[in-house]
């Protein structure tokens, strides 16, 4: 995590301030750290995937305020994407927008640096009138770091970006500070919690917010069944083109709904891979959650990808992707698709343990067979249960779901990692 500050003409460490300080959350995951501390009124600037509940009385921290500004635009219309060849037009898009490189002035840098994810409404920013700013800043040496300067590697992005967000505000206005957390586990998502809390000066309720989420974890997998100690593989696909399967904190969430990853390791990179890669994988279920995607989008790019309709519109990529499909189909792989608005997408102890429910659910739905819904809460089944081998209907290979264990996941585990 980086952490800087004006308050000594230069960088300083951001120590938990002595009351509620008036925060521009600029990255969904760290709004609602805040939302689940109960600590939303401190809230007066927030991005357009925020989704701050329940409404507070008290926004901004004064009675009767107006709600939070939305300072961000979207970079493109999630409920919009039908298959993985639009998908993959927002994937160049984006990376394009990341190489851009306009005149550096201090609006620039901010527009497009403040925050790795969006762009930033500048003048609605400053206008609201932050203490402190929460977001994820790029580091240097990523693309477009060179408006960081002539020396780009060398150089302290948030150094930069708060000297330049500075320089807008009027005269007599006292610093404010920007936070950029990068969390890649679960462990991660508890350090967080402490940070954005405390530079919003109410470690109070992060510490009241750290404390239940063991409970609520625990309450969320206690009706996961001890059925085999043999775990389902899971691929949890984030991305459809290029095809991505979710990193970083994922893979502990489907150990603790009951899985084994199958393509991703527990805070590593989410990696790149193809249809036909999952099958070589063996996988024997893949969830489609890309990522900030309604269920209805995930449905339609899950339902592309299994007709080939998915692929990119090279004929041979296509006869590629059909022929993968055909085989996933073959070996009776169980294909879902989950809502990943906030679930799988955002790191706040809240949406983690809404993750472990949703695929919870879907576990205990492919070990059900021909016994299970086939849809439940954020998450639809797309293809047919499958007949196994000893006669019945239920899961592949004669697996079933095991709960979790101190082993492979636990709150003890979590908490341990908090301490780090």
């Amino acid at each position: 995590m980086s952490v800087a500050s004006l308050s000594d003409g230069g960088l300083a460490p951001v120590t938990a301030p002595p009351r509620a300080r008036r925060v521009a959350s600029l990255l969904p995951s760290l709004t609602d750290i805040l939302v689940e501390a109960g600590a939303e009124s401190c809230l007066v600037a927030i991005s357009h995937e925020c989704t701050v509940l329940p409404p507070s009385p008290r926004a901004g921290g004064v009675a009767g305020a107006p709600p939070p500004r939305v300072v961000t635009a979207p970079s493109f219309d999630a409920a919009s994407v039908r298959n993985a060849a639009e998908i993959s037009a927002v994937d160049a898009a984006v990376r394009a927008a990341a190489g851009a490189t306009p005149t550096a002035t201090a609006v620039d840098l901010l527009r497009l640096r403040l925050c790795s994810f969006y762009h930033v409404d500048v003048a609605a920013l400053v206008a609201a009138a932050p203490d402190v700013v929460l977001t994820h800043i790029a580091p240097a040496g990523t693309p477009g770091a060179d408006l960081f300067g002539d020396d780009a590697a060398a150089a302290d992005p948030v150094a930069i970006l708060v000297a330049a967000l500075s320089s807008l505000l009027p005269p007599g206005r006292p610093p404010v500070r920007i936070v950029s957390v990068a969390a890649e586990s679960v462990a991660d998502a508890i350090t967080a919690a402490v940070t954005v809390t405390s530079a919003a000066g109410v470690p109070t309720s992060g510490a009241a917010l750290l404390t239940a989420f063991p409970l609520r974890l625990a309450r969320c997998v206690r009706d996961v069944p001890r059925m085999s100690a043999s775990r389902p593989t899971v691929a949890v696909v984030q991305w459809a083109d290029p095809l991505y399967c979710a990193g970083g904190w994922v893979p502990e969430a489907v150990a603790a709904a009951g899985g084994t990853d199958g393509v991703c390791v527990p805070g590593g990179p989410s990696v790149a891979t193809t249809w036909a890669g999952l099958a070589a994988a063996g996988v024997d279920v893949v969830v489609m959650a890309a990522c900030a995607m309604p269920l209805a989008a995930n449905v339609r790019l899950g339902r592309a990808a299994l007709t080939g309709g998915g692929a990119a519109p090279d004929a041979t990529t296509a006869a590629a992707a059909a022929a993968a499909a055909a085989d996933l189909a073959r070996r009776g792989v169980a294909v879902y698709a989950v809502d990943a608005t906030t679930a799988f997408s955002r790191l706040s102890p809240g949406c983690i343990v809404t993750t472990v429910g949703v695929l919870g659910g879907v576990l205990r739905d492919v070990a059900a067979g021909m016994e299970g819904s086939g849809a439940g809460p954020g998450w639809a089944r797309l293809t047919p249960p499958r007949l196994v081998g000893t006669g019945g209907w239920g899961a592949p290979r004669g697996w079933g779901v095991a709960a979790p264990t101190a082993a492979s996941w636990s709150t003890e585990r979590v908490l341990v990692g908090a301490s780090r």
